[in-house]
């Protein structure tokens, strides 16, 4: 099911206004293979929603596994 703000398919420059960067990281995302290429059809490539959300996934998981260090006694 989809949300009504995020349609199921995204073009090149929906993903870089999600993503807050521009259509140039993304070819240079898809060039180091840290995200898939684009389906074209048509005269357009689209990236599906749950590519999208895997992507952030992975992009904060060292984030939310981090564990702060013992503070030091002194």
């Amino acid at each position: 099911m989809t949300d009504q703000l995020t349609p199921e398919r995204l073009t090149k420059e929906e993903l870089a206004q999600r993503l807050g960067m521009s259509a140039r990281s993304i070819d240079n995302l898809v060039k180091r293979n840290e995200l898939p290429s684009g389906v074209r059809m048509g005269r357009q490539c689209y990236w599906s929603r749950t590519v999208v959300d895997r992507f952030t996934e992975r992009a904060f998981a060292a984030q939310e596994n981090w564990t702060p260090l013992k503070p030091r006694r002194g």
